[in-house]
């Protein structure tokens, strides 16, 4: 599968954070935002179990491959170390839009933040578990999964900012 990576940004940009901000923010006790923000957290979980199951080569284009040529549950698992910088921002970005996905206005601020830890962590923990059980040519990393809870939580702080700048001046003009 391959793709311009201009769409692929503006897809993941527009899909998985902007849509879910908007929603969040103008139209969150509406029926329809639930059904949209569930609809839209699905299709991001599935991009992102792609995007990190394949072999993914990122020039002008984004390109996915899937390689199942490998061993069986044959990886070395690297616990908390072999740092690279490029694999920890991407870690650190990439679970960021789940935070948003898992806000909700109605919950206390310790509590999204536990949720949205735990909700990012716990889907690290599934990536990383398929990729040392499935025969694909990718590394196991512990660290991974708590860059991922990390991730989560700057996307549930994220839309918890914007929630206190604009869900409260929204507030204000309903009333």
């Amino acid at each position: 599968m391959e793709i311009s990576i201009y769409l692929f940004l503006g897809i993941m940009a527009g899909v998985g954070v902007v849509l879910p901000v908007v929603m969040k923010i103008f139209f969150s006790r509406t029926k329809a935002c639930k059904i949209v923000s569930w609809c839209v957290l699905v299709w991001f979980v599935i991009t992102i179990l792609l995007l990190t199951l394949g072999k993914v080569s990122v020039g002008s284009t984004v390109k996915i491959e899937f390689d199942f040529g490998g061993k069986w549950c044959d990886k070395h698992i690297w616990w908390f170390d072999n740092w690279q910088w490029k694999d920890v921002i991407i870690n650190l970005v990439m679970m960021t839009p789940l935070g948003v996905f898992v806000w909700r206005y109605d919950r206390s601020f310790w509590k999204n933040l536990l949720f949205a830890f735990l909700f990012g962590f716990v889907l690290g923990v599934i990536i990383e578990t398929s990729q040392f059980i499935l025969p694909i040519p990718r590394t196991v990393q512990v660290q991974d999964a708590v860059f991922n809870g990390i991730s989560s939580v700057i996307g549930m702080l994220f839309i918890h900012v914007i929630w206190c700048v604009f869900g409260k001046v929204k507030d204000e003009k309903d009333d």
